[in-house]
């Protein structure tokens, strides 16, 4: 993880988890109302997703992989034994 220096505080993820829980909360919407994925509204809360996990990642792939790995496994938990993420 060369060049990842920037301290994280109790704040930050804070944030990340507010800006998680908006994106759940409006792709739920989104379904409900039965919005077009590719509508514009639709396509920013897609953006907003990706920039976190990019901000997250910071574009490094051993980190990319290792994400994707965690959702694999995360998959493969039956749903109730599944950690709720999101409230």
């Amino acid at each position: 993880m060369a060049g990842r220096s920037i301290v994280w505080i109790e704040e930050d993820q804070k944030q990340v988890d507010q800006e998680y829980a908006w994106i759940g909360s409006e792709l739920k919407r989104l379904v409900q109302e039965g919005k077009d994925p590719s509508e514009a509204e639709a396509q920013g809360v897609a953006k907003r997703f990706l920039n976190l996990i990019q901000a997250f990642t910071q574009g490094d792939p051993e980190i990319e992989n290792g994400l994707k790995k965690w959702w694999e496994n995360f998959e493969l938990i039956t749903s109730e034994d599944k950690p709720r993420l999101v409230s």
